[in-house]
């Protein structure tokens, strides 16, 4: 078992998804659900972004809630802006708060963010948007980047790769990832003019963008991350996909398509462990 659902100890109703294999080799990497918050109303229960609408004492109590489960705390967290663009930016423990508390101060125009430094949290922030997990067992480094279709696009999985080469001197060929949930191709249909994007960045390869049988273009993000990572020298057989649907599962998670914008966030999280 690549990963596995666990419970927020005493908060039963709170529910990670956890990176199993990494927790041996010294990292600890969650994903959340929907539930075991106390946001209200279209943003119920566990939502955890400052910036969609909802009340900011309870996005903060609910962050509070997901780094308990996961043994930190609101002071070891760090988020970025996620602009959707292709910036990766290294941190470390004198950055910790950042974005936490206020979005203002969250680490600014980046989409990932890359550590060396032990207990403090990455954190970012998903509807269907893909978050990519990344793990050096070897040099001690983890990294975390939002990959929506843009970021996709802008291969900022390769980018965050390339960052870990150049700070950390990480080879690619011990790089471990893991693709969280989000929109799976059976619900992410796209119009043409951006089938033809992709098809210039990536090659016209139909297990990308391809029909569905209903004359609908449908775009395989997953299995984009992926194929960019392998180009940039990650293994196949270090990559592992979770491969749950966001807009298909409305009792586990928010959907930004699914619910028409007005939505909630999941949380996605890893850290260093000492």
């Amino acid at each position: 078992m690549k990963w596995q659902w666990r419970s927020g100890g005493n908060n039963k109703e709170l529910k990670n998804i956890i990176v199993t294999d990494w927790e041996p080799l010294g990292a600890t990497a969650a994903f959340s659900s929907r539930t075991g918050g106390v946001s209200a109303g279209v943003y119920k229960s566990l939502n955890l972004a400052l910036h969609v609408g909802d009340d900011k004492e309870n996005v903060i109590n609910n962050r509070g809630k997901f780094l308990t489960a996961l043994g930190g705390d609101l002071r070891q967290g760090i988020c970025c802006m996620q602009v959707h663009g292709h910036i990766v930016k290294a941190v470390n423990e004198k950055d910790c708060g950042k974005g936490v508390r206020e979005y203002e101060s969250a680490v600014p125009e980046c989409d990932a963010l890359i550590t060396g430094a032990p207990d403090v949290f990455l954190m970012t922030f998903y509807t269907d948007c893909f978050p990519i997990y990344l793990f050096d067992p070897e040099k001690k480094v983890i990294g975390l980047a939002h990959s929506g279709w843009k970021g996709t696009l802008a291969e900022i999985g390769k980018e965050t790769v390339k960052k870990m080469q150049e700070i950390f001197d990480s080879s690619p060929d011990d790089i471990r990832v893991f693709i969280g949930p989000g929109i799976q191709a059976c619900c992410f249909e796209i119009q043409e003019d951006l089938r033809e994007k992709v098809a210039a960045k990536f090659g016209d390869k139909e297990q990308f963008a391809s029909s569905n049988g209903k004359r609908a273009i449908v775009w395989d993000l997953p299995a984009t991350i992926s194929y960019s990572l392998r180009q940039a020298g990650v293994k196949e057989s270090n990559i592992v996909n979770c491969g749950l649907c966001s807009s298909c599962q409305e009792e586990t998670f928010f959907s930004h398509r699914r619910d028409k914008g007005f939505t909630g966030r999941m949380g996605a999280a890893i850290t260093l462990r000492r």
